[in-house]
């Protein structure tokens, strides 16, 4: 799935964090480390620590979903 926004958001105290496309269907809950591998230029770059933690990647060209993956084996 390609994914052109992507948001990552983790509540307070929480190990586990959600991973979604802003303009699609792509939703994942997990509790491990991600790498992103070679990605295009990100257009836009998001932190918010209020009441949660958010953090959103807008890329200049969407990336294929299957590039977010475990990093904890690395």
């Amino acid at each position: 799935m390609l994914i052109k926004t992507l948001r990552i958001h983790m509540e307070d105290g929480d190990c586990e964090y959600q991973l979604f496309d802003r303009h699609g269907k792509f939703f994942k809950r997990i509790d491990y480390p991600i790498c992103l591998r070679n990605l295009p230029r990100v257009k836009y770059f998001g932190f918010c620590p209020i009441e949660s933690t958010d953090v959103t990647l807008e890329f200049a060209t969407p990336i294929d979903s299957r590039k977010i993956i475990n990093n904890s084996d690395n």
